[in-house]
């Protein structure tokens, strides 16, 4: 007769090993969910359509904050690694196009945006044109970004959103077209360098490069200039563009500061050393003036863009010279 042994456990060891058997399901639910959140997680930065998503929903949140539009197409890559897009536009919120960039590329640094920061490392941009015009009461370029504010400067920066912080941008082929009343010109950059930090209610840009400035009107006056220009320019809420430039057209040498912002324009100029033959500038609009070349000149120009007040001064072979007036747009 076949012999049966019975095991029997106490109730206390019952009890343990029921708790090790829900200790062990926790664990394996743990493990499973902790799987399917690096396969989500690798699924969303690791692959182009993941990464598709990600960089869509981002663009989404910035359209959603900011008084203007932006719209792009994803070409390829991954947030893991270096990812392109093209066709950037970003609008006014009337809808006239303020930025168009033909092709971009960057890295994200994923080890910030749990503290809401977008930090983008390598920023590459080719075929950019920027559009600087008024319309009506506004510029729009200024408010495709913001909306007017009344308050006060060095108010405390709104807090809460997303913080977005480019260290390193390199923009080739960039395009400025500035068309005011009492200025048209075209800015054509071979070659960028830029850094920028925007976002939680402020912002903050610098770049450094050269290029050159085709001059067409200046307040009613109609002009054909060309010239190099190389420096630094900063912009910074509150302040549209602040500028030190050096300025040349062929003999000719200027050093330039110029201020812009809600409140209107500040400008200086002071020759080089060799002087500036004033004729070539002057010829338009004193025809008669014969002052040949400025040893020393300083000019100045404040206000608001639909009416710029300038002085000029200037010790000349004919004489000394000032001059004093408003540069208005042809229709004033």
């Amino acid at each position: 007769m076949a012999r049966v042994t019975y095991y029997f456990f106490s109730p206390g060891e019952r009890l343990r090993r029921r708790l090790l058997r829900w200790v062990f399901r926790f664990v394996a639910a743990l493990l499973l969910l902790a799987l399917l959140g690096a396969g989500l997680l690798w699924f969303l930065v690791g692959t182009e359509t993941g990464s598709r998503w990600v960089v869509s929903r981002v663009v989404q949140s910035i359209d959603e904050g900011i008084p203007g539009s932006i719209e792009f197409d994803y070409t390829g890559g991954t947030l893991l690694g270096e990812f392109h897009a093209a066709n950037i536009v970003i609008r006014d919120p009337a809808g006239y196009e303020v930025i168009r960039v033909a092709e971009a590329s960057a890295e994200i640094d994923l080890t910030l945006l749990l503290d809401g920061v977008a930090r983008f490392e390598h920023v590459r941009g080719r075929g950019i044109v920027v559009g600087v015009r008024r319309r009506k009461d506004y510029v729009g370029l200024a408010r495709a970004f913001a909306e007017p504010t009344a308050e006060r400067p060095g108010a405390p920066a709104r807090r809460g959103g997303w913080l977005f912080d480019l260290p390193d941008i390199r923009l080739a082929d960039l395009r400025v077209r500035v068309d005011l009343q009492s200025l048209v010109l075209d800015v054509r950059f071979a070659d960028l360098q830029a850094a920028a930090l925007a976002g939680r209610g402020s912002y903050r840009a610098e770049t450094h490069g050269a290029g050159v400035v085709a001059l067409e009107r200046v307040g009613s006056v109609r002009r054909r200039d060309r010239i190099e220009f190389s420096g630094d320019l900063s912009s910074r809420t509150g302040r549209w563009v602040e500028a030190k430039l050096d300025l040349a057209q062929d003999r000719d040498r200027l050093a330039a500061r110029l201020v812009a912002g809600p409140d209107g324009f500040q400008g200086e100029l002071q020759a080089g050393p060799d002087g500036i033959e004033l004729e070539r500038y002057l010829a338009e609009i004193a025809p008669d003036l014969r002052p040949g070349t400025a040893r020393t000149l300083t000019a100045a120009v404040e206000g608001p863009d639909t009416g710029l007040a300038f002085r000029l001064a200037a010790a000349t072979d004919a004489g000394a010279i000032e001059w004093d007036g408003r540069l208005q747009g042809p229709a004033g």
